[in-house]
């Protein structure tokens, strides 16, 4: 319901760079230097919440955390918030 309200106001929220980011009309962007030797609080992440965590700190728009439940997007999010 909610996407389908912004996508009715889309018109008037143009210039808007969440919206056009969301609905596809611009490219998200991306600091080009990744963030490196990041120092992680919980040592037990995997290979894939390390990446989603990376890929985050380098978003200059919007970054989403998605998967399955039980694969860890809680303790991600915390990690990153951390």
């Amino acid at each position: 319901m909610a996407i389908t309200q912004l996508q009715t106001h889309f018109q008037s929220w143009k210039n808007n760079r969440l919206v056009e980011v969301l609905f596809e009309t611009e490219p998200p962007r991306m600091m080009i230097h990744p963030y490196e030797n990041v120092k992680w609080v919980n040592q037990g992440l995997n290979k894939a919440q390390k990446e989603a965590i990376q890929k985050s700190l380098i978003s200059q728009d919007i970054a989403m955390i998605h998967g399955p439940p039980g694969t860890g997007k809680t303790t991600t999010v915390v990690e990153y918030i951390i």
